[in-house]
């Protein structure tokens, strides 16, 4: 090969090789800052967090607890939030492996259930975490609330139900003259309560009877039993005293108040037993519970049983996303009626009771108890 081609080759590489060295960095730069303005929806997509509530409940067929969890779906997908859940003696298998996985997404735990001591094994794994835990259903009592800061009842103050299932009185009252049945003038009744180991026992039939005076409806208590034993003994009870007087207390009797609504279908049994309360206007005498029970939903379009105090699920799914919302920031935030809307009091945010009824030859309807 001739020299002059080889040393043209030679000068050709020199400069190939040193503008690799003095370019190619630039370029490298060029492209990494032109990567950056790429929009991110051009780049593969990632999975976003976002904010996360995790509920369980106790019983997967109860139709109070199945509208709750409706209106929360309902009330996540209106704010973006993510909700995942599980329910009956599988769930709780579910909710243990989701506490104890590394996958956790939520920023709250809401536990619903009527069983107090079902729910403190839960509320003490999320304590472990740090997870603020919310119930609904029954209020755990202060032992549990005091166990950890970041758990909270949400629901009605259980202390006033009597003061709601006076206004259904009062409804009854003002649908018709039926409520006085001897014409006394008086409003004569049966209560029934619960377990006198119960302190909220005592305290609902306070405020039934404030309620009573609030609507200046003249009442007197006939019979007051403490029923344990549930819907059997309150039938039981019932039946004696329905027998009394020749019989002649059942067309007397103007109502029947009971602690929830398992008494109160006992009570509605035993007023069958007497031919009443089985659709003949004046054979029927109002019988009000407590709880939104399927079987008692059931009676009340019946026109069984007048009326029951139950849980305003649209108004608890709604607090109770708001509060998820607030957790994703703070785990323990200061909570105010400003803040949820609901008086808080002791790491209780009171949601009132919703009132469900049904008068004489009227569809079953609903109300917010104020």
């Amino acid at each position: 090969m001739p020299q002059s081609l080889l040393h043209l080759l030679d000068v050709a590489g020199n400069a190939l090789r040193s503008a690799r060295r003095t370019f190619l960095p630039h370029i490298l730069r060029a492209v990494a800052a032109a990567a950056l303005t790429v929009p991110l929806t051009a780049l593969p997509a990632t999975p976003e967090t976002g904010t996360g509530l995790y509920y369980y409940s106790e019983d997967c067929q109860r139709a109070i607890f199945n509208d709750i969890i409706k209106a929360l779906k309902e009330q996540s997908d209106k704010q973006n939030l993510k909700l995942s859940g599980s329910c009956g003696a599988t769930g709780v298998g579910e909710l243990n492996s989701y506490l104890e996985s590394n996958t956790r997404f939520a920023d709250a735990l809401l536990i619903i259930s009527s069983q107090r001591q079902s729910i403190v094994e839960q509320v003490h794994k999320a304590r472990k975490l740090q997870l603020p835990v919310m119930l609904m259903g029954s209020d755990p009592g202060n032992r549990l609330m005091e166990s950890y800061p970041n758990v909270w009842y949400i629901g009605p103050d259980v202390r006033h139900a009597g003061r709601f299932q006076s206004d259904l009185l009062h409804f009854y009252s003002k649908y018709t003259a039926l409520w006085d049945r001897d014409g006394n003038g008086t409003l004569d009744y049966v209560m029934l309560m619960g377990s006198p180991e119960r302190p909220e026992s005592s305290a609902r039939a306070k405020t039934f009877k404030a309620g009573l005076k609030q609507h200046r409806l003249p009442g007197k208590t006939v019979l007051e039993e403490n029923c344990p034993g549930g819907g059997a003994q309150a039938e039981s009870i019932m039946d004696d005293y329905l027998r009394q007087s020749d019989g002649m207390n059942a067309y007397t009797l103007d109502a029947v108040i009971c602690f929830d609504d398992e008494l109160a279908l006992g009570a509605v049994k035993a007023l069958q037993k007497h031919d009443h309360n089985r659709g003949i206007d004046n054979l029927y005498v109002p019988v009000i519970g407590l709880g939104g029970s399927d079987e008692a939903l059931e009676q009340i379009q019946q026109r069984h049983f007048y009326g029951t105090v139950t849980l305003d699920e649209e108004s608890l799914a709604a607090t109770a996303v708001k509060m998820t919302m607030l957790f994703k920031d703070n785990p323990n935030p200061p909570l105010s009626k400003s803040v949820v809307g609901h008086e808080v009091r002791e790491h209780r945010v009171l949601v009132p009771h919703a009132l469900i009824y049904r008068n004489l030859g009227e569809m079953v309807r609903r109300e917010l108890g104020q």
